[in-house]
C-alpha cells in the first residue's frame, strides 16, 4: 500500500462501540479509518474526497491478509463486516460496474482536531490518499495524488482479458480487437457476470472447452448471421458431477501456488481448470 505517514485518531470511547466485540468487523473498520483519503484527490474524473476510498472485496482480502493461502479474513467474513458496518450507518457503499466507494460517514468527526499543533502535525505529516494504495508493487511516475487501482486505469479490453487469463490460464494480448463487442455486452450484463460466465467455460463442452476464444465469446452472430448470446448460455449453464467449481479467487491461488490441487479435490471441487492437458 506503499509508504505509511502520519497518523488517525481513536477515542477510548471505541471500547463501548456496539461492534467492538466483532473481531472482523472491528478490524475492518479500524483499515478503513487507516486507509481513506485524508485529503481530497481526484481519479479518472471522479472527486474522491476525505473519509473516502476506492476498493473493491479482493483488493481489501489481499490487504488484510499478509499470507492468502492461510487467510485470517475471509471475503465471506469481509462482506459481513461490511454490511454490519452499512447497518449502522457507520459507512455508505456505492458500487459501479468497475469499483467500490466506500465513504465513513462520520470520519471528520472522528479525525478533526481543535489543537493548533496538532493540525500543525497533520499539515506535516500527509497521509497517503487510497488512489496511492492501488500501486501495482512498482515506481509510478504520476504525481502524488494518483497511481494504478486495481483494473481501474484500464479500458474495458484489459479488464476483460485479464478476467479470461487469469481465470482459464491463457494469454491473450490484443483488447483492440475485443473492445466493441465487450461494449456492447456490457449494456447487457455486469463485469462480474462475464467474470462468472468465463469461470463455466471449462464445463460447457469439450468444443467450447478446447475452442473459446475471447473474440468467439463476445461474439453478437454466428457465421451464419444469426444473433447469439455466449455469455447467456454460460451463465445459464448447470455444472454436473457432483463437484464445485472454482471462483477466480481459487484458480488464481492455485496457479501461484499458494493451495495445492490435491487439497481442492479432498475438498470437491473440480480441478479441470488449472489440470495441464
Amino acid at each position: 500500500m506503499g509508504e505509511n505517514t502520519g497518523w488517525i485518531k481513536i477515542h477510548r470511547k471505541m471500547v463501548d462501540w456496539e461492534w467492538y466485540d466483532d473481531i472482523n468487523t472491528k478490524v475492518l473498520f479500524f483499515h478503513l479509518l487507516l486507509t481513506v483519503n485524508y485529503e481530497p484527490g481526484r481519479w479518472h474524473g471522479i472527486e474522491i474526497q476525505r473519509g473516502q476510498r476506492i476498493t473493491s472485496i479482493a483488493k481489501l482480502f489481499l490487504e488484510l491478509n499478509k499470507n492468502p493461502k492461510e487467510p485470517d479474513i475471509s471475503t465471506q467474513n469481509i462482506r459481513t463486516a461490511l454490511n454490519h458496518l452499512k447497518s449502522t450507518n457507520e459507512i455508505t457503499i456505492e458500487t459501479t460496474r468497475n469499483y467500490t466507494l466506500i465513504t465513513i460517514n462520520k470520519y471528520c468527526e472522528y479525525q478533526d482536531v481543535t489543537n493548533k499543533s496538532t493540525n500543525d502535525q497533520q499539515t506535516t505529516n500527509k497521509q497517503l490518499t487510497t488512489i496511492k494504495e492501488y500501486k501495482n508493487n512498482k515506481k509510478e511516475k504520476n504525481n502524488n495524488n494518483s497511481s494504478t487501482p486495481l483494473f481501474l486505469d484500464k479500458t474495458n479490453g484489459q479488464k476483460f482479458l485479464e478476467i479470461y487469463n487469469t481465470a482459464l490460464g491463457t494469454s491473450y494480448r490484443t483488447p483492440q480487437t475485443i473492445e466493441k463487442n465487450l461494449s456492447y455486452w456490457l449494456t447487457v450484463y455486469k463485469l462480474e457476470e462475464i467474470r462468472e460466465a468465463i469461470e463455466k467455460i471449462p464445463f460447457a463442452g469439450e468444443f467450447w472447452a478446447k475452442n473459446m476464444t475471447p473474440e468467439m465469446l463476445l461474439r453478437r452472430k454466428n457465421p451464419q448471421g444469426e444473433e447469439v448470446d455466449r455469455i447467456g448460455q454460460l451463465l445459464n449453464l448447470k455444472t454436473t458431477g457432483g463437484l464445485k467449481p472454482l471462483d477466480a479467487q481459487q484458480i488464481a491461488q492455485a496457479r501461484a501456488g499458494f493451495i495445492t490441487i490435491s487439497s481442492l479435490k479432498e475438498k470437491g471441487y473440480d480441478t479441470r481448470p488449472i489440470e495441464k492437458n
